[in-house]
């Protein structure tokens, strides 16, 4: 319990917590196609598998003192990589509603669980990228001014 307590001690929201947000929204929104698209056309397996990739491979990363700094970047890079995915694999989808041209009727009769894993998806890649930007610094990372004595 103790190990538990030290592992939450410390966290910044927008270096952990959010992007702890983006983690559960990529898993969700992978969950979603999984649940939404399998056995149609418009499923690929890829497609699933990157933004569920993505959640792992930021619990994994977090997980270790050595590997927490590239947590935030390695489910960036891996939950965009799963929302061009999904967008190759439902373009088809798009073209039929949107056939007739982008018009206000066309968007209200859209899929209500495609706009959702779309907004979780987007959503998951712009908040790990806030993460991102919150890396802890290291004294590689730091520039130091030298002050000159004259």
């Amino acid at each position: 319990m103790q190990r538990i307590k030290t592992f939450f001690q410390g966290r910044s929201i927008l270096g952990f917590y959010l992007p702890a947000l983006a983690m559960i929204l990529a898993l969700v929104s992978s969950l979603l196609y999984q649940i939404t698209y399998f056995g149609t056309s418009y499923y690929n397996i890829i497609a699933f598998l990157f933004p569920l990739l993505s959640g792992v491979s930021f619990l994994v990363l977090i997980a270790f003192s050595k590997t927490e700094r590239f947590a935030s970047l390695a489910m960036g890079v891996l939950i965009f990589v799963g929302l061009l995915l999904f967008i190759r694999y439902v373009y088809m989808y798009l073209s039929t509603v949107f056939y007739d041209g982008i018009s206000f009727d066309a968007i209200s009769h859209m899929d209500s669980r495609f706009i959702l894993i779309f907004l979780f998806e987007l959503s998951a890649v712009i908040i790990s990228n806030i993460g991102i930007y919150n890396l802890p610094k290291t004294e590689k990372n730091t520039i130091t001014k030298e002050t000159s004595h004259e």
